[in-house]
């Protein structure tokens, strides 16, 4: 719940901390994918499964910038709060009264289940309080409980509880009906007092076995697999959940939390007995919230502690009492879907920011899921989908009728939304506007500007803001909020509000306020290479990679070669030499790194494909010269989709193909008639980018490979083309195409909507001599082949 740190965006077009990211990953235990924490939707990570790789939103950064949110290391400031925001539950027996409610779990409808202790049963509650349903009694029988403790969600939404002093644990339905049990009182396999329970992401679950002093894991189903623990690690085990390569486990009786390694050996561990910050009296739940923070119940002090995962303490909530915010023994925490504790400035993009046109929003209205989006973007969904009187939302996929006329503007407006923009002084389009010109007609000098409706932010004056522009250096910054003496005056005891434009076109014209904040611009920061043929220099450079390591892979043409460098441009290794062998190359140019960090690279004019590990040495090779599936004639580009396999441009049969990691044939598309000369193929969601060399277009195919759309012709103004080479995916989501013969890269939206270009002719610092080539650096920044001029460029954005 802080201030974005390295956004980075799920294809959702949610965006979350890359640190909270890894937490939840961690969390899953599953590697290269991700569940969006909001929408719940799992994506596969491209390239090696490192979220790292997942693109940057600049625009949260931006308006971070703008607004001048910064995080205080240095000032003795609370960067978290929690407020409370409901409470429900009284003392009773009857249904949907509470009576020491234990173990608390969310399930992926936002349902929340409590354990009851004393009433031995399980309640189910909506998110907003409403009793749902209640299962189980006192007994020893199946679904019945004595002590009810720990309890947690399965992935199919199965309801498994820690039955306490029955000494088992047992699973029932998301309706409460009994579908097995597992363990009885005894050391070994067995158990004794359970308390907490998680379950893993590989949906194990994870039970603390406290008077063995033990936590044990069984499978789904119940069979033992392993412990660890005991007496000498344990004093009296409590809850313990496994984030990623740990296991973190609350120790009760040492008031302490403890981390293990998956192999349970003995890591760290923080905290001791007392009141402090970072102390416990009987900690007992733990947690991992929405932003990857610990949240331990510190039970006899009445409170939450909140802690990363090194064991730093973040903040507190709560004290002792039974007001609104108060506690009294709090036992267990679990976090909501939209996380539930969310301040104003905290979910800015997501609160201000329409998820389909990523720009702020226009007239929201809200579906019935609560979702909301700009009218003209439901207006333009529903055209698109060619029903009436009902609509698709683009979050959750759930389709729902509009009530009336069956027009997306009788849908309720999200006032929520549009009070975030009085508050912010984020103002839409036309508003922006009218403050724009009354400013220039203040200064006298009222200019006929481009009429196209633009999003524009309004902002009140501030000296802070205008020292973070000028001192970061956002966009072009010439002079902001130059005023004369006489206005100066003029405006004395009153607020100044102007506008800084944050989406200046070509065609606008500098205003008198002389504020220019471009949006985006690449800069060259590095370069490195100089032709020729020894260890480190460069020959005819053409494909080129980024792994993990942000270890940049390239592709020599003219040195029948790979050479590998760091991102400071640091010569690593090379491999490879002229010849038809294995491990040799004839003209070598499309490159790719997969998910294990091998090399796989086109080896053109040997018409084949060779697969090498992250040293160079040759591992297999697939293709031959030839025009069956199997085989390929002169292949130029590569690159990997997120399940592994390998997307060839079989160039000289005018296909695309697919290739499983171990070089198996699996599907073609394209040929004569549909593509002219492919040069480069991507795979992005559920669609293939293919640029088309000799067409000088970037054509758009489904995952069947039927052809959707194109853009681009033969031209050199901003959309048009002239040799359009190797294509790639910015860390923004966007389309990065090297336009070769026009001695620049393009970027594009996925749409086809023309962004930026960088780049010209020359030998010069941020010049190109036909740029075949891009990549990106875990960190945002640029990487281009610049073919003729033998060299690497490196361009940062801001």
């Amino acid at each position: 719940m802080c201030t974005f740190n390295d956004p980075k965006q799920l294809p959702c077009l949610h965006s979350f901390c890359l640190n909270c990211l890894n937490g939840i990953q961690r969390t899953s235990g599953v590697h290269g994918k991700i569940t969006c924490p909001e929408c719940r939707r799992q994506f596969e990570i491209p390239g090696s499964g490192n979220l790292s790789v997942l693109p940057t939103n600049f625009r949260i950064n931006s308006l971070i910038d703008v607004l001048a949110i910064k995080e205080c290391s240095t000032a003795n400031l609370q960067t978290r709060s929690y407020r409370p925001l409901l409470s429900f539950g009284q003392e009773g027996k009857s249904i949907g009264m509470l009576k020491y409610p234990l173990g608390v779990a969310v399930n992926d409808r936002d349902e929340i289940a409590v354990t009851e202790l004393c009433n031995s049963r399980v309640s189910v509650f909506s998110s907003d309080g409403t009793h749902l349903r209640s299962f189980g009694r006192e007994g020893q029988k199946n679904g019945e409980f004595k002590q009810p403790s720990g309890i947690a969600f399965d992935s199919v939404g199965n309801i498994v509880v820690a039955d306490c002093y029955n000494h088992r644990v047992q699973l029932f339905d998301r309706n409460g009906k009994f579908l097995r049990k597992f363990g009885k009182y005894g050391t070994l396999h067995k158990l004794k007092n359970p308390e907490g329970l998680s379950l893993n992401g590989s949906g194990h679950i994870v039970v603390t076995d406290r008077e063995n002093k033990l936590i044990k894991i069984f499978t789904p189903s119940g069979e033992y697999l392993r412990k660890f623990g005991g007496a000498g690690a344990l004093v009296e085990p409590y809850h313990c959940i496994q984030h990623g390569q740990y296991f973190i486990v609350s120790d009760y009786g040492d008031d302490s939390i403890k981390m293990f390694d998956l192999e349970g050996k003995f890591i760290s561990k923080f905290g001791k007995q007392g009141n402090k910050d970072g102390e416990f009296n009987e900690p007992c739940y733990l947690s991992v919230n929405k932003k990857g923070l610990l949240m331990v119940c510190d039970a006899g002090n009445h409170r939450v502690q909140v802690f990363e995962l090194s064991g730093k303490f973040v903040t507190k909530f709560g004290s002792e009492g039974s007001g609104k915010g108060e506690f009294n023994y709090p036992v267990s925490t679990a976090c909501l879907s939209d996380g539930r504790i969310v301040t104003l400035l905290d979910n800015l993009h997501d609160e201000v920011s329409c998820s389909v046109c990523m720009c702020t929003y226009t007239d929201p209205k809200q579906l019935p899921c609560l979702h909301s989006f700009c009218l003209h973007c439901l207006n333009g969904i529903q055209r698109t989908s060619g029903v009436h009187g009902k609509i698709t939302c683009p979050e959750c996929r759930k389709q729902f009728k509009i009530p009336g006329s069956g027009n997306p503007s009788e849908l309720p407006t999200n006032f929520r939304i549009n009070s975030f923009f009085d508050v912010l002084a984020i103002k839409e389009c036309s508003t922006a506007n009218e403050t724009f010109d009354k400013i220039l007609q203040e200064q006298g000098t009222q200019e006929n500007r481009d009429t196209e409706c633009t999003p524009r932010f309004s902002f009140t004056k501030s000296e802070k803001l205008i020292n973070v522009l000028n001192s970061e250096g956002i966009g072009n910054v010439k002079t902001v909020f130059s005023e004369t003496k006489s206005q100066q005056s003029g405006a004395k005891g009153k607020e100044s509000s102007k506008v800084i434009d944050g989406n200046k076109g070509a065609n606008d014209r500098d205003s008198p306020l002389e504020a220019q904040v471009q949006t985006k611009r690449y800069i060259p920061v590095l370069s490195f290479g100089q032709e020729g043929k020894s260890v480190g220099m460069l020959n005819g450079p053409w494909g080129v990679a980024v792994n993990n390591r942000d270890e940049i892979a390239v592709a020599e043409l003219w040195n029948g070669r790979v050479s590998v460098f760091s991102s400071n441009g640091t010569h690593l290794r090379s491999f490879g030499s002229e010849g038809q062998n294995n491990g040799e190359f004839n003209q070598p140019s499309g490159i790719a790194f997969d998910s294990l960090g091998n090399i796989v690279v086109t080896d053109c004019k040997n018409h084949r494909v060779q697969v090498f590990d992250r040293n160079g040495k040759f591992l297999r090779k697939f293709g031959g010269d030839g025009s069956l599936d199997h085989q390929l004639k002169n292949p130029e580009g590569l690159s990997i989709n997120g399940n592994g396999d390998i997307i060839v441009v079989d160039q000289g049969n005018k296909l695309i193909k697919i290739f499983s990691s171990s070089g198996k044939y699996l599907r073609k598309f394209g040929g004569a008639g549909s593509l002219v000369t492919p040069y480069h193929c991507i795979q992005h969601g559920q669609y293939f980018i293919v640029s088309d060399w000799g067409n000088n277009s970037i054509k758009i195919f489904d995952l069947e490979g039927k052809f959707i759309s194109k853009f681009g012709k033969k031209g050199n103004k901003d959309g048009e083309f002239d040799n359009p080479s190797y294509l790639s995916v910015d860390k923004e989501g966007l389309l990065m195409v090297c336009d070769s013969g026009n001695y620049r890269v393009q970027v594009f939206e996925l749409s086809g909507k023309f962004v930026i270009k960088f780049g010209s002719k020359g030998s010069g610092r941020g010049e190109f001599n036909y740029p075949v080539s891009a990549a990106s650096l875990s960190d945002g920044r640029i990487v281009v082949g610049d073919k003729e001029n033998n060299r690497i460029q490196i361009f940062d954005q801001i």
